[in-house]
């Protein structure tokens, strides 16, 4: 309901398929999904994006992210061109539009390449996490969980305690960004090795660039 009345708010002509009324088995989904070349996958309070050139998602996860456990399409699902977005929230589906109102490139690419791909960091949204004050742009991630991120945190916000399942880089380039250990504070570097384990907060509010082998498995 949230998504056709997304659509409608934006006065676009779209056509809506109830599944309930026309389930769309397995294959049809996969079919659909083997057309597409970029995916936009709501998961829990963040986004996985997939890209044909740079990132393809696979079989496996295409069918984990369309399929419903009883074999079905799983909803709401908006196919816009060659991308399909899967999930709902109002950030989603404004990156997802501005694509298509830009010819098909998301808002945030600058320039892509064969070799490289550019982009402009203001225009990828900040996504809330379910820690108060905390929030994330995704910069770069790999179907192996290889993840480049901006985390922002607002004064006296918390991370609790979390696992870092492989090797943690951390350059704070506001603020500053504590743990039991000590003050990382801006211009300055810190990385986490595997298995450590820790929480961490801001005294101040800070701004820090996090690259991950695979994202941190928290404990609470």
């Amino acid at each position: 309901m949230q998504a056709r009345e997304s659509l409608s708010r934006r006065g676009l002509d779209y056509e809506s398929v109830f599944v309930d009324r026309a389930p769309v088995p397995r294959a049809a989904a996969l079919e659909l999904a083997a057309r597409a070349r970029r995916f936009l996958v709501k998961v829990g309070a963040g986004t996985l994006r997939f890209d044909a050139a740079r990132n393809p998602i696979s079989r496996a996860e295409a069918e984990a992210y369309l399929v419903h456990e009883d074999g079905f399409l799983r909803v709401p699902v908006l196919v816009v061109g060659d991308l399909i977005v899967r999930g709902y929230t109002e950030e989603i589906y404004r990156e997802a539009l501005g694509a298509s109102r830009e010819g098909g490139a998301p808002p945030m690419i600058i320039k892509e390449t064969a070799r490289s791909t550019y982009l402009d960091v203001s225009k990828i949204a900040w996504e809330p996490t379910k820690y108060p004050g905390i929030e994330t742009k995704v910069l770069y991630q790999e179907p192996s969980g290889k993840l480049t991120t901006l985390t922002r945190m607002a004064p006296g916000a918390r991370l609790p305690d979390h696992r870092h399942v492989g090797v943690e880089q951390s350059y704070v380039l506001e603020g500053t960004l504590v743990d039991a250990d000590g003050a990382c504070t801006a211009g300055n570097f810190v990385h986490r090795r595997p298995g450590s384990v820790h929480d961490a907060w801001s005294p101040d509010g800070c701004v820090v660039l996090g690259i991950f082998d695979v994202p941190n498995e928290f404990l609470g």
